[in-house]
């Protein structure tokens, strides 16, 4: 059993306790749940006795509250019992402990009513007051304290039932000395109106950055010796070298270092000036003069001063040791070094100058490019040849596979838990599913109601990871959502944005970044992991492609002699589809680099690998048919939700 209270009420109790020095005694009032034990506010009533050890009060003034909450419910529309949720009573400067006389008086009321709940607060002349909530003599739990939704009418219900109950107690001889005033509901500020669409937008993605930062670890970085370049937004162009001379080098000995060889000419370009954050070339270390976020082993995010801005720094250290030399053994054993946790020259302008082309061409396709090239930083003193790290405004860091499914995977247990699965009509059902037309059919489906779902209730008693200010808004937010999230439904339009993009980046004739090298290494950028999780309130997909750095197009590659005719562009292409369609069904609990995979128990195992093959139903769809559907704002918050709690 659980308990959860409205954090305002809480506080204003606090405040009226810290000058008391003499024991008090009343009630927390509210509602329950399954689970919960809800208490929206407090009454501390007349004392018939109080000493610095010693309180008492009439326990018919529990009863006068209780059936004045239920008289007056009706009209506000509370079609819920209400009622004592909890015994409460201080302990001024005594400590947080249940005395024999407490442990009688809570056994009385246990007999009466097992949910109910004991309260034990100190607070006198304390900056921050102690407590202990008991579920039962010998057990203390600790409550969630959540914020209040629906606030006016709760304001507008409590603020009678507070005149009401003062004036039957004190026709009685024992007026109240305290109860929650009911502008503490009515008072938390909402900083915007979100019944616009616009504004639920705003919301939403203010919302998406503060849930980046808390799925990141925060990096140190800092200042180290090179050069600053900036990409410039001129005519880009490809310049053909000669495959040979480019394409890699003879191994001879541990001194030689491997550039990465792609089956493609090199690319060049020219550029000037960058935002003042990015001008100075950083490294992730483990002390530095700014603060950044993880995004991968090499990778980093910066927010801009206003957080308005999030920029990706590609290659800027490998965790926090900088670049490491790495030892291999080719194909012949003789043994190499690489080089990890930067880019090279031609990787880096390779994905500054793709990234820029399709920022260009796929938004008349509804696409959204996830990365915007701002320039790149070349290093000096690490290595033998100049490391490099591309710099980039990005759309976000939520990956499809690794932080969005495993997000959602990972919490099918607790959505589900009151429910039995269906596995052989579920197996029926989603066998029988084509097209997004028969995720409408009335038949089984994974639904969680958002509306005062317990998810919810959850939720709002985590949020000291959230700006305070944007969490209330968020509140609102919820209180606002009419609807209830599909499982299937949601996995269908994953699984149709991500083929709706692979088939245009083939349509525009570009490998996302497949092949296979001299040392016969097999490299693919097409996974669901290079799928990140926009915000845009427009006919945009809500996934934006990234990490274009091995990318090439049908002009630009060189068919290799020493290569098969198997890895001829066209069966390049093929074989990304085929690789990013197997990523999707992979249901591995191998965690692998940004990769999270969520660990279940039966039956979700069979759950998940239903809805990943509604996924691929999906992408199917997206890639032969070019449709797709837009993510509600309702399922974006509910994701955003998932990915922070």
């Amino acid at each position: 059993m659980t308990c959860k209270i409205y954090k305002n009420s809480w506080d204003d109790l606090i405040a009226f306790l810290r000058d008391k020095d003499k024991e008090k005694g009343g009630v927390g009032l509210g509602y329950r749940t399954d689970e919960s034990n809800i208490i929206i506010g407090f009454c501390i009533f007349h004392q018939l006795h109080h000493s610095s050890t010693f309180c008492d009060f009439n326990p018919d003034d529990m009863a006068i509250a209780v059936d004045l909450m239920n008289e007056l419910k009706n009209s506000y529309q509370i079609n819920f019992p209400l009622g004592v949720q909890a015994w409460v009573h201080t302990h001024p400067n005594l400590g947080i402990f249940l005395s024999a006389t407490d442990r009688n008086t809570f056994a009385t009321l246990l007999a009466l009513d097992n949910r109910f709940m004991a309260i034990v607060i100190d607070a006198y002349n304390k900056e921050e007051a102690t407590y202990g909530v008991y579920s039962n003599i010998n057990e203390v739990i600790t409550p969630s304290f959540i914020n209040a939704c629906n606030l006016e009418k709760l304001a507008e219900f409590w603020e009678e039932f507070s005149k009401h109950l003062s004036e039957r107690l004190s026709q009685r001889q024992r007026p109240l000395e305290y109860i929650t005033p009911a502008n503490v509901f009515s008072e938390q500020p909402v900083i915007i109106e979100i019944n616009d669409e616009d504004d639920q937008y705003n919301l939403l993605e203010s919302f998406h950055k503060e849930v980046i930062k808390k799925n990141r670890k925060k990096v140190a970085l800092k200042k180290v010796r090179g050069e600053a370049f900036n990409y410039s937004t001129g005519d880009e162009t490809f310049l053909l070298k000669g495959s040979k001379a480019t394409y890699f080098d003879t191994v001879e000995s541990r001194d030689t270092y491997f550039k990465l060889a792609l089956p493609a000419a090199d690319i060049l370009w020219e550029g000037s000036s960058l935002p003042s954050l990015l001008r100075i070339p950083l490294i992730k270390a483990l002390d530095g003069e700014f603060t950044g976020y993880e995004s991968g082993i090499r990778s980093g995010l910066m927010f801009s001063e206003d957080s308005e801005k999030i920029y990706r720094l590609k290659g800027c250290g490998q965790n926090d040791l900088g670049f490491v030399k790495q030892e291999k053994e080719y194909v012949d054993k003789k043994p190499y070094y690489e080089i990890r946790g930067c880019q090279f020259r031609s990787t880096c302008l390779r994905e500054q100058i793709t990234t820029a082309l399709l920022d260009k061409v796929l938004p008349e396709k509804n696409i959204l490019v996830g990365n915007k090239p701002l320039g790149w930083w070349a290093y000096y003193d690490f290595v033998p040849i100049n490391a490099y790290c591309g710099l980039f405004e990005t759309l976000g860091d939520l990956r499809l596979k690794g932080d969005v499914l495993f997000s959602l995977e990972s919490k099918l247990p607790y959505f589900f838990k009151n429910r039995e699965f269906e596995l052989n009509k579920a197996i029926d059902y989603l066998s029988g599913v084509e097209s997004s037309e028969d995720l409408k059919k009335e038949s089984f489906k994974l639904t969680v109601a958002l509306e005062n779902s317990d998810f919810i209730s959850f939720a709002t008693s985590n949020n000291t990871e959230i700006k305070d200010g944007i969490f209330k808004e968020l509140i609102k937010f919820a209180s606002q959502i009419r609807e209830s999230i599909d499982f299937v439904s949601l996995y269908w339009k994953f699984g149709a944005q991500a083929g709706y993009i692979k088939k245009h980046l083939e349509e525009i004739d570009l490998v996302w970044g497949s092949f296979l090298d001299p040392r016969e290494t097999h490299h693919c950028n097409a996974h669901c992991d290079n799928l990140i999780l926009n915000i845009n309130n427009s006919n945009f997909l809500d996934l934006s492609p990234v990490d274009f750095d091995l990318s090439f197009s049908r002009e630009n590659f060189i068919q290799l002699e020493s290569l098969k005719n198997d890895y001829c562009f066209d069966n390049l292409l093929k074989m990304e589809n085929e690789m990013l369609k197997a990523d999707i069904t992979n249901c591995s609990e191998e965690s692998q680099g940004l990769t999270r995979s969520a660990k279940l128990e039966k039956p979700y195992h069979e759950a998940r690998k239903l809805l990943r093959n509604v996924m691929l139903k999906g992408y199917q769809a997206g890639y032969s048919a070019n449709i797709f559907e837009k993510l509600t704002p309702g399922e974006l918050f509910f994701i955003l939700q998932c990915l922070l709690f």
